[in-house]
Parts: C-alpha cells; sequence; structure tokens
C-alpha cells in the first residue's frame, strides 16, 4: 500500500520545473519557485522566497528574504535578505535590508540596503 502525503497542515508553495505562468501571486509560507514567471510576487508572510536553479522570473518581488539561483529580471522589494548564489542571474533594481552577492553571480543591478 502506498502512503499518501498529508499537507493539510503544511504552510508552503511550490511551482514546478517546466510550469510556465502569468500574472499577480501572493504567498504565504516558505515559497520555492522553479518556473517561468511573469508578474508580482508577493510574501504575505515574513517565510524565505526561492528563486531556483531552473527558474526564469520576470517582474516585481515584494518580500521578506530572497534567495535567488535562477534568473531574476526586475524589481525586488526585500525587508530581509536578498542572497546572490553562484548560478543566479539578476538584472534590475534591488532594495533590501541586506544584500549578499556569492562569487560566480552575475548580476547588473541598481541597489541600496537600509535598516528597517
Amino acid at each position: 500500500m502506498e502512503a499518501s502525503l498529508n499537507i493539510s497542515n503544511q504552510n508552503f508553495s511550490l511551482l514546478g520545473k517546466g510550469s510556465k505562468i502569468k500574472g499577480t501571486f501572493i504567498f504565504s509560507g516558505l515559497t520555492r519557485l522553479n518556473s517561468s514567471i511573469e508578474g508580482e510576487i508577493v510574501m504575505e508572510s515574513s517565510d524565505d522566497l526561492y528563486i531556483e536553479k531552473d527558474a526564469v522570473v520576470n517582474g516585481h518581488i515584494k518580500c521578506h528574504n530572497l534567495n535567488i539561483y535562477g534568473i531574476f529580471e526586475g524589481t525586488i522589494l526585500a525587508t530581509g535578505k536578498v542572497c546572490l548564489f553562484p548560478c543566479s542571474q539578476l538584472t534590475g533594481k534591488v532594495s533590501a535590508n541586506q544584500l549578499e552577492i556569492h562569487p560566480g553571480a552575475l548580476v547588473e543591478f541598481e541597489g541600496h540596503t537600509s535598516e528597517s
């Protein structure tokens, strides 16, 4: 007998590889994006938002913490920390409390950090 996964009490979102979506998205809980996304992304909670390695995101993000492994083009407003990992690519504007750029990340942005 195959065990079922009970997600009724879980608070997370996952958009998988191969999906292509457009629009305004409001997430709560840990969120991992591994899709092609165009539009606005708003995190209602202070949980982390991940742009995974195979993701291509174009638009505007409002969140607390953002971890980028994939490609992002647009505007980021983060009340916490934005981390750019070695395989990431960022083009656009960034406003964050903290900004961490790992060696190997490709960045072309206008940005600033400020305390919340």
